[in-house]
Parts: structure tokens; C-alpha cells; sequence
């Protein structure tokens, strides 16, 4: 797991940088898919339970990017702004996604987020599989 930006923390809600984050990447070239797994709640133990038993996991990424580039199968970032810590859980689910063969990386600030991008977007094409890969269910 890499970190970007930790000199120029974000200073606001995390929740800012994350949508100044997406916007960046809705132009990104081929338009990759990326999305937001929406874990973080407040909510009642019931409801927290129910949602906990349909597979909602604490520690997932800020930003998943299901694009392959170089010998990675796609980009996990985790969003941080000043005052804030990774958790252990958001290190484990981190450390999986990088035993899977996924970048990963911390981002403190957009532009650590835009270094970030450039950093990632440098490498190779991905030769073992994209988007325009057809594939077989059968």
C-alpha cells in the first residue's frame, strides 16, 4: 500500500474529496468502471445486523477501479483527510486486495489523488485481461 499526498492532508470532510476524487475519474480514458461501496453507517444494531448478514464489510476501499493496468487487475484507494487514521480493518481489506494482485493506495489529498491517477494510468497495458476481452460463461 502506497500513500499519496500525506504532506498536503485534505483539510474538510472526507466525503468532499472522495466526490472531487470521482469526478476526476469520470475522465478517465475508456472510461474504466469505478464505484463506491457505501459501508460507512450510521445506523441500529438491528439494521446494522441485517445489513452486515447481506454481505456489507467494514474496510472496503473508498474507490474501487476495475481496470488492469501493468501487472495489476485494477486500482483500490482509500481516502484520508487531515485528522484521520487508516483503520485496521481498511488495512486488511487493503492487504487482501493487494494479495490479489490489485494496487493499492492511501490518498490524502486530491492531489495526492491526481498523482496518484498519473502513477497508476503510467504503467503497460494490462496483457492478461480488459474490457474488450470477450468472455465465456459456458
Amino acid at each position: 500500500m502506497k500513500e499519496f499526498g500525506k504532506a498536503d492532508k485534505y483539510v474538510g470532510k472526507e466525503s468532499s474529496l472522495q466526490a472531487a476524487c470521482y469526478k476526476i475519474c469520470k475522465h478517465i480514458p475508456g472510461n474504466p468502471l469505478v464505484f463506491h461501496v457505501a459501508n460507512e453507517r450510521k445506523t441500529s444494531l438491528y439494521r446494522g445486523a441485517a445489513l452486515k448478514s447481506q454481505g456489507v464489510l467494514s474496510g472496503v476501499p473508498d474507490l474501487l477501479i476495475c481496470h488492469a493496468r501493468g501487472e495489476y487487475n485494477g486500482l483500490a484507494v482509500e481516502l484520508k483527510v487531515k485528522g484521520g487514521k487508516v483503520q485496521e480493518s481498511q488495512k486488511y481489506v487493503l492487504d487482501w486486495f493487494e494479495r490479489e494482485g490489485w494496487y493499492t493506495a492511501v490518498a490524502w489529498s486530491l492531489d495526492g489523488f491526481v498523482e496518484l491517477q498519473k502513477e497508476y494510468w503510467s504503467l503497460p497495458a494490462s496483457t492478461t485481461f480488459t474490457n474488450d476481452d470477450e468472455l465465456n460463461w459456458d
